[in-house]
């Protein structure tokens, strides 16, 4: 096989910026992935107003369950959060209004109901949505964090970072490996994750995009919906 030298050239600098790419690369601690997640979530609670839109792919048995989301938040106590549901039996409509952690939520446009108020047993997501994990035995998580160095999503310069969590459960056997990507710009404001858990026998089971706009929206107005009622 010959390379002309023009060609010889081009494979060398090929070589040089690919090594360079993986030199900046190197292993981050629990500590140091948390402080700049953590970073970025303070941030945002100082935000006047900003949007998330999310997409996330369930795979199941009968198909695919997709969601799709758009959530208004005005830091530090309000969210606004439609979700369309798209399943094989149909389309269903969610729409969620968090105040001060009081919740309250519709379906296909009916009627308003309230939940119960969030507490420490309850997480509510990025997009609002209200999370409880319930486990017969605490299974084993090992994560690794790394940074993959600068790069640039669309002409935003930013930093990318990964992390590979492994669940193990209580006999030792690993069933589940979860990669999340995270972007974050020049000041640490997070601008998109991206998060994917397979079995171990590869099938997926969830894909989920998060992407943040942090445009200021002064027509953003949060209200609650019903009064609360009172004691």
């Amino acid at each position: 096989m010959k390379f002309n030298k023009c060609s010889l050239a081009t494979f060398l600098i090929f070589l040089c910026l690919v090594g360079s790419a993986y030199a900046q690369r190197r292993p981050v601690t629990d500590a140091e992935m948390n402080a700049v997640i953590a970073k970025a979530a303070e941030a945002r609670q100082k935000l006047n107003s900003y949007r998330l839109r999310e997409s996330i792919v369930f795979y199941q048995f009968h198909g695919k369950d997709i969601l799709t989301s758009v959530t208004e938040h005005l830091p530090p106590g309000r969210s606004h959060m439609v979700m369309e549901r798209r399943r094989p039996s149909g389309l269903v409509k969610t729409e969620t209004i968090v105040i001060d952690q009081v919740k309250y939520s519709r379906e296909n446009g009916g009627a308003w109901s309230i939940g119960a108020p969030l507490n420490s047993t309850q997480t509510t997501g990025g997009s609002g949505s209200v999370v409880t994990r319930s486990f017969r035995e605490e299974p084993k998580t090992e994560e690794k964090a790394q940074y993959l160095g600068p790069t640039k999503l669309g002409e935003i310069p930013a930093e990318s970072y990964q992390v590979i969590r492994k669940t193990t459960n209580s006999d030792g056997v690993m069933f589940t490996v979860t990669k999340t990507e995270y972007w974050f710009d020049s000041q640490g404001m997070l601008l998109k994750k991206v998060q994917e858990a397979r079995l171990m026998n590869s099938t997926k089971i969830f894909e989920i995009l998060s992407e943040y706009d942090y445009k200021e929206d002064p027509t953003i107005r949060i209200e609650a919906p019903i009064p609360q009622a009172r004691n």
